[in-house]
């Protein structure tokens, strides 16, 4: 069965994401040739500025040449979420038509109007992942997000090795809509809950259950019911998983800690 990833931020699903994709393109005939997220609604990675204010960019697919290719664009063209989704779900259900198919990673931004969209990938087997250590989460993606960097890579590394040496102050323009982060976060128990109750085929993995190489393969040979995926792995694309311990690397951590969980108890 064709699987569907729909993860949470910093839950080493990009790892699972690249490792799976050429099995997914050689045997299921899928193509991965686009945003690798692409129902995220902005990128931080790409960004424009203007009159010295940055703007994050709006990620704005189209179909050309018969294939969905991807653009960032501001001023953006959407201005709710709900449009932006129904809008990018309607592009899949053209060229699902023309039997054409993609692999790519569901963001949390799917949360805000999930059930269309998972009901489109009803045919798929859905891998669910998430994170135990819900501040940890967090406290990484908001790291990331100061750092205009989501994934350690050869390119990024320098990024990481600075922080690991000067350490980082999260600043009060990256908490800006934290609250209302965390409630779309949180909302994963509502979406796992849908997948159980509607009877859809689902692995629900944990970032803590991917702690190394072994567990990582095996979890992917498991989902593929084979080991021939590991044929097709392209060791080169794949982002370099780090473990930073974000106590010692955040000077405010504690501050964080205090907001996280003061952002909790209102969304709950």
């Amino acid at each position: 069965m064709k699987p569907f990833i729909l993860s949470l931020p910093r839950t080493r699903s990009s790892i699972v994401y690249h490792l799976m994709a050429p099995y997914a393109e050689q045997h299921y005939g899928m193509f991965s040739n686009i945003h690798p997220e692409y129902f995220l609604e902005f990128s931080v990675e790409n960004f424009f500025t203007v009159n010295s204010q940055v703007h994050f960019s709006e990620i704005y697919p189209i179909i050309k040449h018969n294939k969905i290719e991807t653009f960032y664009m501001y001023p953006y063209y959407f201005d709710n979420s709900t449009d932006r989704l129904t809008y990018k779900l309607s592009l899949l259900q053209q060229q699902k038509n023309e039997g054409i198919e993609y692999f790519f990673k569901g963001s949390i931004d799917i949360f805000k109007d999930y059930r269309p969209i998972l009901n489109f990938f009803s045919d798929r087997k859905i891998v669910l992942i998430k994170r135990k250590n819900f501040h940890n989460l967090v406290i990484s993606f908001l790291v990331a997000v100061e750092l205009k960097t989501f994934h350690k890579t050869s390119g990024t590394a320098e990024i990481y090795k600075k922080l690991l040496n000067e350490k980082i102050i999260i600043s009060d323009t990256v908490l800006v809509g934290l609250e209302n982060f965390i409630g779309t976060l949180l909302k994963i128990d509502e979406v796992e809950k849908f997948l159980i109750e509607n009877n859809f085929n689902t692995d629900i993995l944990y970032y803590e259950e991917l702690d190394s190489k072994k567990e990582i393969e095996d979890t992917i040979s498991r989902i593929y019911n084979t080991d021939n995926w590991k044929k097709y792995i392209v060791k080169n694309d794949l982002p370099i998983d780090t473990n930073i311990n974000y106590q010692k690397v955040v000077k405010n951590y504690s501050f964080l800690i205090d907001k996280i969980d003061e952002a909790i108890s209102k969304v709950r």
